[in-house]
């Protein structure tokens, strides 16, 4: 499958109200999914300490203390336990973080979702082990398989995507089927190198995510 298109890249598409409310959500989503907002954090100016699974923020930024912020890795979720206990997303954190309503908050964070740098983001490791030199290696994408069936049928005729914006991401690069029959959906940086890869399952009978 070939990735990149320019021609695709430059149409501009005309949608209802309805499916302009459709592909704003699935921005939402691809924010939610696809910016961790440790790395995002650091990006900002934050100090991360890793516990386990978990990062939590040193320090103030913008005269507010988020030291007691903690960011679960795996669901990209954070609490802010000095406010409440309630579960938020990247969004809620730009919001937060700028104090800002959430249309501006998206706005911010939606030209990140293609091209966001992961290696521009440096955590603070907390360990015992000696010191390493840090290697970047290039990530390695599933397979493609030689059809798009599973991806069109699952997206707009299970999820009801306009066929569109699913051709949209398809030419451009970022979405395709693997060979178990997987929605596969890709982040490049700026030097067109990918650095974050997720999975969806199209079995509607069982669900399958992997980031």
């Amino acid at each position: 499958m070939k990735r990149g298109n320019n021609l695709m890249a430059k149409t501009k598409y005309f949608y209802s109200e309805t499916e302009q409310k459709r592909m704003n959500k699935i921005i939402c989503q691809r924010i939610r999914d696809n910016i961790p907002i440790q790395d995002y954090a650091v990006s900002r100016g934050f100090q991360i300490e890793r516990k386990g699974k978990y990062y939590q923020i040193i320090g103030e930024k913008n005269h507010s203390d988020f030291s007691s912020v903690m960011i679960n890795s795996e669901t990209n979720r954070y609490k802010h336990y000095s406010v409440d206990k309630k579960s938020r997303s990247i969004i809620d954190f730009v919001m937060e973080l700028d104090q800002c309503d959430e249309a501006t908050a998206i706005n911010t964070l939606k030209p990140l979702i293609d091209t966001y740098d992961l290696e521009s983001a440096t955590v603070i490791e907390k360990t015992h082990s000696p010191k390493t030199e840090k290697r970047h290696t290039e990530l390695a994408l599933p397979e493609s398989a030689d059809t798009l069936k599973n991806v069109y049928a699952y997206l707009t005729k299970t999820r009801h995507i306009n066929k569109d914006i699913v051709d949209h991401f398809i030419y451009n690069g970022n979405l395709y089927q693997d060979e178990h029959n997987n929605c596969v959906f890709v982040r490049y940086n700026r030097q067109g190198k990918p650095t974050f890869c997720s999975k969806r399952g199209t079995n509607t009978y069982k669900r399958f995510v992997w980031d």
